[in-house]
């Protein structure tokens, strides 16, 4: 019997997968031993069975799994132990969610209808018009894009679903995490273990690994968010709006934190000096102010009385009648201060 090329990629792909079932189920029995969930005696008979490469210890695995899962002991796994679950096989179980179709965007058009659903209130209140910041997304061009204008609104999102996956136990912050956890779900014991987790929860696996993917879709773009949010603080410390950069620019533009702190203490010392300079002026008018107080005073001190005098106004005090007049009137305030004169002169007026 001959084997097609096609036919042994299937063959290949099948040994795969089993491997890795077979990896799965090690490494969740692994924490069931950790959080005491499993017995001493099948503790016992395990430890010595891998130690001697026992040819009965694949069915003492399934064995033990199998009593766990009857006795419901993984809804009894924290978010702790189900990391300490997932460490060990998440790379392949990235790979093995991309290999099986459900992880990509062009998933996310039933987990966005039930988003707002799924978070519920987050930390920032309730999050509204889901349908119109999502809609139109048909790749991550259109996702990016959207960090890029709406970046509140995108981090907003983000960290919902952070605060309900940890609320459910799942150990997910990324978009590694999200891909893991779906591989993992590939396989007939790593699936029951995460439904419990959604049981948990009381929504669907369906439900669940839709939401997942949706996630780390997102995650990948959470970088826009943050960068336009960054060019917007340095263009509030520098009072002018953020610039608009080309996308192009924005996914290869790259910025290190000595860099960052650089630019902060210059727009820091721009606007230092800035204030200075506003301060000198506001120093220098208050002089003129001052100065021509004094003159008004004297005028105020003085027996003369304008319009009868031996001279020209201007000539004996400096300042034009008419000046004098109008400064009357708008420093009233600051002559009292000055001076202490209360304006009762209504015969100049």
């Amino acid at each position: 019997m001959k084997i097609t090329k096609q036919g042994s990629l299937i063959i290949r792909e099948e040994n795969h997968m089993m491997i890795f079932e077979r990896k799965v189920k090690r490494s969740l029995i692994n924490v069931l031993i950790n959080e005491a969930l499993v017995s001493d005696y099948h503790t016992s008979r395990l430890r010595e069975a891998r130690l001697y490469e026992d040819a009965a210890l694949e069915a003492l695995e399934d064995t033990i799994v199998a009593h766990a899962r009857k006795a419901g002991l993984y809804g009894k796994l924290g978010l702790k132990a189900l990391a300490a679950f997932i460490k060990p096989i998440a790379g392949e179980a990235i790979a093995v969610a991309k290999d099986a179709g459900k992880w990509g965007i062009f998933n996310i058009s039933p987990a966005v209808a039930g988003m707002v659903k799924f978070i519920g209130k987050t930390s920032g209140g309730f999050i509204t018009g889901v349908t119109d910041i999502f809609g139109g997304i048909k790749g991550h061009r259109d996702l990016r894009k959207l960090a890029e204008k709406k970046p509140e609104e995108f981090k907003k999102i983000h960290a919902g679903y952070i605060d309900k996956f940890k609320e459910m136990g799942l150990p997910v912050s990324d978009s590694d995490g999200a891909a893991a956890i779906i591989g993992i779900s590939e396989t007939e014991d790593g699936k029951a273990a995460i439904e419990a987790a959604a049981q948990k929860a009381r929504i669907s696996f369906d439900d669940l690994v839709s939401q997942l993917n949706l996630f780390g879709q997102m995650a990948k773009h959470l970088d826009a968010a943050r960068e336009r949010d960054r060019r917007d603080q340095l263009a509030t410390l520098a009072n002018e709006p953020a610039p608009e950069l080309e996308l192009e620019e924005k996914r290869n533009m790259k910025i290190t934190k000595q860099q960052l702190t650089r630019i902060i203490k210059e727009e820091l010392a721009s606007s230092a000096f800035r204030a200075n300079e506003r301060t000198e002026s506001m120093n220098s008018e208050s002089e003129q102010a001052a100065e021509l107080a004094d003159k008004i005073r004297a005028v105020l001190d003085s027996s003369f009385i304008p319009g009868v005098g031996k001279g020209p106004f201007s000539k004996s005090y400096g300042v034009s009648l008419k000046s004098t007049l109008r400064a009357l009137q708008a420093l009233r305030d600051a002559l009292g201060k000055i001076g202490g004169v209360e304006n009762n002169d209504a015969g100049t007026r």
